[in-house]
């Protein structure tokens, strides 16, 4: 068994989309680790591009999320673990994945984790000026079309945590602009002002991962 992702019709109209969905999948084509999805082949047919990959059987940490609110300490520790492991193994080879979010992150059903969709990804040390992460987990040097590296991942791995382990998003976001704004402009909530039970090397790492400035940051994902 196998999961096909299908280019909608009008996208693959965009030469520029089709060559950025093309891109993903040569990229993670090359890749072979456990917290990464397998890509098996791409087609281009019928006026439009296939990517064939493994088929996946559990749910999307966004699911997990909508149907549980929050996640235990231990469990988001686990699921941290893994996604950290998957990103180190595509920054090793100079890819960040400039889009970390729950609905990029599969729980399978024996609890091991995949990462999805590195369709946003670019090379360590770049400008990418044409494709932005979902602004909920965006970092402030994407919002500003600056370069990105593996601290890029850090800072959305911080703003997912905070929600794996908070059950809500750090930020208000009745409005986007104002959202992105505010990743630029303000600190992150402390995750105690939510729960002061959350332990303090997790509360921790999520102040340090989510630190406007990319060098105020941890430096690599180990």
């Amino acid at each position: 068994s196998v999961a096909i992702k299908m280019m909608k019709h009008d996208m693959a109209m965009d030469e520029s989309f089709k060559e950025q969905f093309t891109s993903e999948a040569r990229l993670i084509a090359k890749f072979n680790h456990r917290n990464i999805v397998d890509v098996y082949d791409f087609e281009k047919q019928f006026r439009t591009i296939f990517i064939i990959m493994e088929f996946l059987e559990g749910v999307s940490l966004e699911e997990m999320l909508i149907n549980r609110s929050k996640l235990s300490y231990e469990d988001t520790v686990g699921y941290l673990i893994q996604v950290c492991n998957g990103l180190k193994y595509a920054h090793i080879r100079k890819v960040v994945h400039q889009d970390i979010k729950p609905a990029n992150i599969f729980i399978m059903n024996n609890g091991q984790i995949k990462i999805l969709d590195f369709g946003l990804a670019c090379s360590i040390a770049t400008k990418n000026i044409d494709f932005l992460g979902s602004p909920f987990y965006i970092s402030p040097e994407q919002i500003e079309m600056e370069t990105v590296d593996e601290r890029t991942d850090i800072y959305s791995l911080g703003i997912m945590t905070f929600e794996m382990i908070t059950g809500q998003r750090p930020y208000p976001e009745d409005d986007l602009i104002k959202l992105e704004d505010l990743h630029v402009e303000e600190d992150i909530p402390d995750p105690w002002e939510i729960d002061p039970d959350i332990p303090k090397e997790l509360r921790n790492f999520i102040l340090k991962a989510c630190q406007r400035d990319p060098k105020r940051r941890f430096r690599n994902i180990d």
